[in-house]
């Protein structure tokens, strides 16, 4: 399987590196951001993309969190 994670800096991202060192069957990429570059994405052409919550929404300025949904919607197209 290949994954795709984003946002590299988040907990899960560094969770999945390490499961994914364990295992012969997993193929993972990472990535800092959250944009994606369609050619890139081809190119890699993952089974699934990993985008990790953002982090405390609760305490986050509300710009901060429409830009992450944002990012997110431009990930799914």
């Amino acid at each position: 399987m290949k994954l795709l994670v984003l946002d590299a800096g988040h907990c899960l991202s560094l969770a999945l590196a390490r499961e994914a060192n364990r295992r012969s069957d997993t193929e993972l990429t990472i990535e800092e951001g959250l944009e994606l570059d369609p050619a890139w994405l081809a190119e890699v052409a993952p089974d699934a993309l990993v985008i990790p919550p953002l982090s405390r929404p609760i305490v986050a300025a509300p710009a901060e969190v429409t830009a992450h949904a944002e990012a997110v919607e431009r990930c799914l197209e």
